[in-house]
């Protein structure tokens, strides 16, 4: 991964990015969120860049709103440079049926690029087909679901993941309860399990199971894990992958502020700032941020552009290309991020994007 030095310069970046992003979707009109959309007709039709289309299950979890987060901000940069004439967001609502629609509108209206979560490959598999042969750059995001001739790009989240027991565990000096926590989403659950393999090999550390599917869960599982009348937790650590800071207040709420030795791991700028503020304070946490998953999307649009414009990818990424998120920030080091420290949350889009690693993907020219 990249040194603080790029990481800084990218966090200062993502601000000019997000009044440029906020400026555009207020000045023009010709990009469209709808989830289906009616054809679009004009003079420029074709003429200003490539048209993206971005093909998701749905648009309403935490996974996906932030996924569309990143979207949006790398292909309205894209479009601010000329890159792209428009984008559309088509959600299936869950529906294979209806994703596959979707996908033949988009070639009727002759997008040039697509992202796509699919529902699952049966009901797409044909129309898939055609747009290949249409020459449309297809990028898969889905490490669940194949297409075939499809690149998958995804996330792999094991080394980091290890990563951040390991430094759990060091804070613990190797003995304790860690509280591990399923948020039952897809790639919390992935990571989920990650954390139990991991912590496989620390005999002095025994792991308790949550489920938290939402708020209620949380409240109702915390409180089962606070003991009132030692006024403590009766486990030594929270390691619940993407927390957000409303999670631990809720968390905090149970215990009337009182929080375990360590929290983790979380891509949540906001979580991050509130666990350094209290550290500021009267109350010492050690916690442990990891880099965001969600910037997928603008990582495969910023590899379907450079397709589009005749890149090659290298032989060994023709199938797949796996990232490993970073194991960024810690209570040892956060003072080295200070500037992170400083951004609003809607700042902070942008600044994992791995540009770099793009570039490696592709064959010289």
């Amino acid at each position: 991964m990249k040194g603080i030095a790029k990481k800084l310069f990218c966090a200062v970046t993502a601000a000019i990015v997000a009044l440029g992003c906020f400026c555009s979707c207020a000045l023009k009109e010709s990009q469209t969120k709808n989830d289906y959309p009616l054809t679009m007709e004009g003079e420029n039709k074709g003429e200003y860049g490539y048209r993206v289309a971005y093909f998701v299950p749905e648009r309403t979890s935490e996974l996906f709103k932030g996924y569309e987060d990143y979207f949006e901000a790398e292909v309205i940069e894209a479009k601010n440079e000329g890159i792209v004439e428009r984008y559309i967001i088509y959600s299936a609502n869950g529906s294979a049926q209806t994703q596959r629609e979707q996908m033949e509108r988009a070639i009727e209206e002759n997008y040039d690029i697509w992202v796509i979560y699919p529902c699952e490959s049966g009901a797409i598999t044909g129309v898939i087909d055609r747009a290949l042969d249409a020459g449309i750059v297809c990028i898969n995001i889905s490490s669940e679901v194949k297409l075939s001739g499809v690149v998958s790009m995804y996330y792999d989240s094991y080394l980091t993941d290890r990563a951040v027991v390991t430094y759990t565990a060091r804070v613990l000096e190797s003995r304790g309860r860690v509280a591990v926590v399923d948020p039952l989403d897809a790639d919390g659950g992935n990571r989920f399990k990650n954390y139990l393999n991991a912590f496989e090999s620390y005999t002095g550390i025994e792991t308790v199971l949550v489920s938290a599917g939402d708020e209620e869960d949380i409240k109702r599982e915390f409180t089962k894990l606070y003991d009132e009348e030692s006024e403590s937790f009766t486990v030594d650590a929270i390691l619940f992958a993407g927390m957000t800071k409303d999670e631990l207040r809720i968390i905090e709420r149970v215990s009337g502020g009182i929080l375990p030795e360590f929290v983790g791991a979380s891509e949540h700028i906001e979580l991050l700032q509130y666990l350094n503020k209290l550290n500021l304070q009267d109350q010492t946490v050690s916690f442990a941020m990891t880099g965001t998953v969600l910037d997928l999307p603008a990582l495969a649009i910023e590899a379907a552009i450079r397709m589009a414009d005749g890149g090659v990818l290298r032989a060994e990424y023709r199938d797949e290309i796996v990232f490993a998120p970073a194991f960024i920030a810690t209570d040892e080091n956060i003072r080295e991020y200070f500037m992170l420290l400083e951004l609003e949350a809607e700042e902070m889009i942008r600044t994992n994007v791995l540009q770099d690693e793009i570039n490696d993907l592709f064959e010289e020219k």
